[in-house]
Formats: structure tokens, C-alpha cells, sequence
């Protein structure tokens, strides 16, 4: 610290009140480096345990085929909604037991 004048110069060790090693940029890089080792491990742990590599799909695949099937054993034998095979829906007015409807006219 020196002054010049009225001014006060600091260095810039002096103003930030300790050293500048770097310490943090080793800490991060150091961090790094162990996390990507971390999760190389686990992939290789975990591709040397599956063996077969369709194995996870083949069981995927069975589950599908399960729903599938029992899904059209449900809609085969049971059916929650009203199935017809009318056109019309509501039926025609003499189906339901009203009279009028559409007037004939015959010439």
C-alpha cells in the first residue's frame, strides 16, 4: 500500500484480503474429472450386468402383448357401451312408441 497524494493505492491482494492461488479453479477441475470417472464406472458396471441387450426389450414386448390380449378378452365377452346396428341411434318414432314423425304424403 503507498499513497500518492490524497489517493490510497492497494495492491490487489491487500483489497480482497488474501491470496490468489487458484484454488478453486484445481477444486472444480479436479470435481470434474472424479464425476466423469463416476459415471464411466457405473456404465460399465451396467453393461457388464446385461448381458443380452434385447433382453429389456423382449420383456417390454411380452407386457405389450399381455395388454394387448387382455384387452381383447375384455371388449370380446363385455362391453360397457350400448352396441347397435341401427343407423339411427334414437330409432325411429314409431320404434320408441310416438306418433307423428315425418308425415307421408302419397299422390
Amino acid at each position: 500500500m503507498h499513497t500518492e497524494g490524497n489517493e490510497v493505492h492497494v495492491s490487489e491482494e491487500e483489497a480482497s484480503g488474501g491470496s490468489k492461488e487458484g484454488v478453486v479453479r484445481w477444486v472444480l477441475v479436479i470435481g470434474l474429472i472424479l464425476v466423469v470417472g463416476a459415471f464411466a464406472v457405473i456404465v460399465m458396471m451396467g453393461s457388464a450386468a446385461n448381458t443380452d441387450p434385447n433382453e429389456a426389450n423382449v420383456n417390454v414386448s411380452a407386457k405389450v402383448a399381455e395388454q394387448e390380449d387382455a384387452r381383447a378378452e375384455a371388449t370380446s365377452s363385455d362391453t360397457d357401451s350400448i352396441v347397435t346396428t341401427s343407423t339411427s341411434p334414437a330409432g325411429t318414432a314409431e320404434e320408441r312408441g310416438e306418433a307423428g314423425g315425418v308425415p307421408t304424403v302419397e299422390n
